[in-house]
């Protein structure tokens, strides 16, 4: 994925890009990331970027001149699936944005400044305006580091353990549940029994609370099947159609990615099914005639 922000403040980018998990899917070139510094566009020796707004009040405005030159000559090079604008009046960051643009190859992310941008910006040249939050930055810099961040953990091979990210508070649309690590009493505070017991479905019951996922429906598809099979030597069009079989995995896709191209369907069907089996809600089996995908707990429950 390759992202490109422009930027009246090219430094103050540095920093949340050269640390922790970010720098590592630069360096693993899983992103190829290019900061770009808007004064380098402007027309003058004054690397003048801004200037007064027509009919008064207080506050400099972003020129579109240098903006405009900037994104013509990215979109000369490459396409871009996607120009984000970050503005407080934008549409409000969520995980289910985030999983959308990490599945994109080119995105522009522009970063305002002053008093905010031309309006022809926004009219003519921008795609997406999304914001972060109902308050007031002096810079869009933050907001760019933030919005990056959010996309570039989903790409695989950017966390060191990739169901992490699918496990996430809001990727279901809930909170995570409370977690524990060692030791397992802390001055009389204990770790809940239950983790300790090794019992995977009365954990998962504490997990959940109480509270119904996307991916019960899915999972309830699975038990009922007893088993899902996938045949050494099937065609594509024949493999395709049995993901397509899978009513529940095509009803959550539709509802969470209503806007998805029909060539990424498959991609998208097969990313949900390995998240499942990763995490363990799940499994499958590899044998000798192909592959099989069941409930975990099927059998054992039904030979109760």
């Amino acid at each position: 994925m390759r992202i490109d922000i422009i930027t009246a403040l090219p430094d103050l980018l540095k920093s949340p890009f050269e640390t922790s998990m970010l720098k590592k899917s630069i360096d693993l070139k899983l992103v190829d990331l290019h900061i770009h510094n808007l004064r380098d566009f402007s027309k003058d020796n004054y690397k003048t970027i801004d200037d007064n707004q027509f009919g008064g009040g207080a506050g400099m405005v972003m020129m579109i001149e240098p903006i405009d030159k900037c994104i013509n000559k990215l979109k000369n090079e490459r396409h871009y699936d996607e120009i984000i604008y970050l503005s407080p009046d934008g549409e409000k960051l969520n995980q289910k944005i985030s999983n959308k643009l990490s599945l994109l190859k080119n995105i522009i992310v522009l970063c305002g400044h002053y008093k905010g941008v031309d309006q022809r910006v926004r009219d003519y040249l921008i795609t997406k305006e999304i914001s972060i939050g109902d308050y007031v930055l002096t810079g869009g810099e933050l907001a760019a580091a933030v919005l990056c961040d959010s996309i570039i953990r989903l790409i695989p091979g950017v966390l060191s353990n990739e169901t992490s990210a699918l496990t996430d508070s809001f990727q279901d649309d809930l909170l995570a549940p409370p977690i524990y690590t060692r030791p397992r009493d802390y001055n009389g505070w204990k770790v809940p029994d239950v983790l300790l017991s090794g019992d995977f479905p009365k954990i998962e019951k504490l997990e959940k609370q109480g509270a119904n996922t996307p991916y019960d429906d899915l999972v309830t598809w699975f038990f009922n099947e007893s088993k899902f099979e996938i045949l050494n030597g099937v065609s594509e069009k024949e493999y395709q159609k049995k993901l397509l079989s899978i009513e529940p995995l095509n009803k959550l896709l539709k509802e969470y990615h209503p806007e998805a191209l029909k060539e990424d369907i498959y991609f998208l069907n097969e990313f949900v099914l390995w998240g499942l089996v990763q995490f363990k809600k799940l499994s499958k089996v590899e044998y000798s005639e192909g592959i099989e995908i069941q409930d975990p707990y099927g059998d054992y429950i039904k030979n109760i």
